[in-house]
């Protein structure tokens, strides 16, 4: 277990707390091995050979248990009451907030391993080692789009590893937001207001949404960091509010402020001890 906060941080006003992770991780396990059951039979009914069915059987099953690995990461940050301090760094002026090695490892094992196995399929396809449903000159379309769906997961994951570090950067003078294919920065000075998402859904908190003066609404997928997203709420919200504590960004005071839970009122606030 990495370093953690002193502090137990209470949901952002507005999102719901969630109550018994597991029976959604589980849930969600299920579903994903009972789709990889059925879709890894689909295939396999159109394979003759037998070392390629079980090659594909198998890679799809690990390529499912690796994204409920990550999902269940997403979803732990999503309700994390005690953050995760080994991805806050502080220096050169800034607090960074980073991505998730652990959730990135397991994305990236995960289309690795989808990717590798649709690649294989669809060449015993094309090498005549099995056939498709479709008709001539249309049995590329399949292999090919499946590999297409692959292949931009495991992008996004890699474009995730090339921003994991300052994900979130917070100078004292901006807000500066890494996101896997886009960011932005503003000033402070143009934030009105932190919130969560506007919509009745349990995980909203994941998401916040900085409103800005005259500008469309900034999104901060706060799921993708073991800070956590109740965590990264109240950072922000607390430095929205104080401006004059905003120097603290530039050194080791702002996190240890967040250790403390001091960047959250004291009516929201419980010491783990």
């Amino acid at each position: 277990m990495g370093d953690t906060a002193d502090a137990v941080f209470p949901p952002p006003p507005g999102a719901q707390p969630r109550s018994g992770l597991v029976p959604i991780v589980v849930g969600l396990g299920i579903v994903a091995l009972f789709e990889v059951f059925f879709i890894g039979m689909a295939i396999s009914g159109l394979l003759r050979d037998d070392w390629l069915r079980v090659f594909v059987g198998v890679g799809l099953a690990v390529g499912a248990v690796l994204l409920a690995i990550a999902t269940g990461r997403k979803l732990t940050n999503q309700i994390r009451t005690t953050p995760l301090l080994s991805d806050i760094r502080s220096g050169a002026g800034a607090l960074d907030l980073d991505r998730s090695c652990g959730l990135l490892r397991a994305e990236l094992g995960a289309w690795s391993v989808l990717s590798a196995t649709l690649v294989v399929a669809g060449a015993g396809v094309l090498l005549g080692w099995g056939e498709l449903p479709m008709g001539h000159g249309q049995d590329l379309f399949l292999p090919v789009s499946f590999v297409a769906l692959a292949v931009a997961g495991a992008a996004s994951t890699i474009a995730g590893w090339a921003t994991v570090r300052g994900m979130l950067q917070l100078p004292p003078q901006e807000i500066v937001y890494r996101g896997r294919w886009r960011g932005w920065s503003v000033p402070w000075s143009s934030v009105e207001a932190v919130a969560t998402l506007d919509q009745p859904r349990e995980d909203s908190g994941a998401h916040l949404m900085l409103r800005v003066v005259g500008q469309d609404p900034r999104l901060v997928k706060a799921d993708e960091s073991d800070v956590g997203a109740y965590a990264t709420y109240w950072l922000l919200d607390y430095y929205l509010r104080h401006p004059e504590h905003r120097d603290e960004l530039a050194d080791q005071r702002a996190v240890e402020r967040l250790r403390s839970g001091g960047v959250i009122t004291k009516q929201g606030w419980i010491s783990r001890a």
